[in-house]
């Protein structure tokens, strides 16, 4: 048994926790990344002599014939004073530097405004702006739920779909919009409907949206720096095998962050994101039980069908708008933006009549 605050404190350390581990990871992956092209590209000396990639050849070759012959082995060749004295330097600067562009890149996706997002993000889902004199009680709750966070009312979009879904945008907590099926309007009690437009508060207050961005931002990256690294090979073989092998080493490395590791990480954060924006949310409105109540209802009829084009704005909505397709993903849940549905009304239920 756990009251609204425990919930929240839980969920806020274990937020913390993830995108702290999250950004360390994202940036010494790209530290390492970094310095191996370094290595690949400085591989090669200025006076044509043997590349670093050569002379690692013929010390490799040079071990293998003292263990498999006695007949005696080459002579080891002589050490690279240009390889021992530049490259791994130059090699070691090139990685900072990138480091502290991607961290710069990621402060100001995390601090700066980013109109142009919102927009694509609402024109994604050709979502609708509801003008303020036609739904005068919906502006009027929601206006009443912002401001018990110290936010100011958010521009109301609808989005005409008979399925029930809710999400909010915007990159400042004061300049959040708040999208909303017509089904969801239509088929929700005012307590529910209040419930989720407190749901959706608890994210633009707690910033999850630009936490988000910075997040899937990374994978993106990931997945960029994979490709690049691949196409390099190719500028690699030219040169030696070694700028070869450390291009593709480099390209394997970032597929698997872009295409697993980081997105398991950014799915993570999400399913936090949405316990806490569950317990704060019943906090704000004072009502778990309606909450709960509207996600079963949600749960149910929840998939958007133009959403089904826009995968990465799955973690933006209330419950998953999309169908499950995959038996393994649906099982697992690793690859879920959203935590079990049963999972979040347990933990509302037990937080009712203790918030």
């Amino acid at each position: 048994m756990a009251t609204a605050y425990e919930y929240i404190a839980s969920n806020s350390r274990r937020i913390f926790l993830l995108v702290t581990a999250f950004t360390a990871v994202t940036l010494a992956c790209v530290w390492w990344l970094a310095y191996g092209f370094g290595m690949a590209h400085y591989s090669r000396p200025p006076d044509g002599s043997d590349s670093y990639g050569d002379y690692m050849y013929k010390r490799a070759a040079h071990n293998i014939m003292q263990q498999v012959t006695d007949y005696g082995a080459p002579s080891s060749p002589e050490p690279l004073e240009w390889v021992e004295a530049s490259v791994p330097s130059l090699a070691r600067s090139f990685a900072w530097r990138a480091v502290f562009i991607v961290a710069l890149v990621m402060l100001l996706l995390a601090f700066s405004p980013l109109d142009i997002m919102e927009t694509m993000v609402l024109n994604s889902a050709h979502a609708l702006r509801l003008k303020e004199e036609d739904p005068r009680e919906l502006y009027r709750l929601a206006g009443t739920v912002f401001l018990t966070v110290g936010l100011p009312a958010p521009v109301i979009y609808v989005v005409a779909d008979d399925s029930l879904n809710a999400f909010t945008t915007g990159f400042s907590p004061k300049s959040a919009r708040l999208v909303l099926t017509q089904g969801a309007l239509d088929k929700l009690s005012r307590p529910e409907l209040e419930a989720v437009i407190a749901h959706e508060a608890a994210h633009a207050v707690s910033g999850d949206c630009r936490m988000m961005l910075v997040a899937v931002s990374s994978v993106l990256l990931f997945k960029f720096l994979s490709e690049c690294f691949f196409v390099g090979v190719f500028y690699g073989a030219r040169k030696n095998i070694f700028s070869a092998v450390m291009f593709f080493v480099c390209g394997a490395v970032s597929a698997v962050l872009g295409f697993v590791l980081a997105p398991l990480g950014r799915l993570a954060v999400s399913r936090a994101c949405e316990f806490r924006a569950d317990a704060l949310g019943a906090k704000i409105c004072r009502n778990p039980g309606a909450l709960a109540s509207a996600l079963k209802k949600i749960g149910e009829d929840s998939r958007v069908e133009l959403l089904d084009r826009h995968p990465s704005m799955v973690g933006m909505c209330i419950v998953n708008p999309r169908k499950e397709t995959n038996f393994f993903l649906a099982v697992t849940g690793l690859w879920n933006a959203h935590p079990p549905i049963s999972a979040r009304i347990h933990a509302l239920n037990d937080m009712d009549g203790r918030v």
